[in-house]
């Protein structure tokens, strides 16, 4: 004995219909609203940039770096602000990471102009007495103005292009640099 539903046919047809409100149509895109979205590139690079600022503001400036890096790397580029890509060369500084500090230095000065000067006396200064890249230090030196240098900044100069000499004369050779 067959037996017949004990609902009806009635029931089966509302329960069908709420299914076609509730189930995607077909061709629509079958994405389920669950799913998060992929961020793309610009915003993966602002989602690191609040960690990043925590680090530089914690003093971590290797794991400013190791984040730097990881975000480069899945973000193909990353072009920090003005503020935190001087922070950060100078945290790197601090931490003795001369070869990283002296990136970060030169990407300023490719992409800014408010502190030049500074930026230039600092990187020559990190060239001079921590890498002994006396030729090269004399090149970032040669773009500062002759004239208009505050007095420090005047004599700082003076002291790096004598310490740069110096070594010159002693014979010191490099094999790296940029032509400024």
């Amino acid at each position: 004995m067959v037996e017949k539903n004990p609902k009806g046919p009635q029931w089966w047809n509302r329960v069908s219909g709420l299914a076609g409100k509730i189930l995607p149509k077909t061709g629509q895109s079958e994405q389920a609203p669950d799913e998060e979205r992929v961020p793309t590139v610009e915003e993966r690079r602002e989602q690191a940039l609040e960690p990043f600022r925590l680090l530089l503001a914690n003093r971590k400036g290797s794991a400013a770096l190791a984040l730097y890096h990881k975000t480069v790397q899945t973000c193909e580029s990353w072009d920090l602000p003005e503020k935190e890509l001087l922070q950060f060369a100078e945290l790197l500084l601090a931490e003795k990471l001369w070869n990283a500090a002296v990136t970060f230095l030169e990407d300023y000065l490719k992409r800014y102009q408010k502190r030049v000067v500074p930026v230039r006396l600092r990187l020559a200064q990190t060239l001079v007495e921590q890498q002994q890249r006396p030729s090269y230090a004399m090149r970032v030196l040669s773009e500062l103005p002759r004239e208009g240098l505050g007095e420090k900044e005047e004599k700082l100069r003076t002291a790096l292009e004598q310490k740069a000499q110096k070594l010159l004369d002693e014979g010191v050779m490099e094999l790296e640099g940029r032509a400024w």
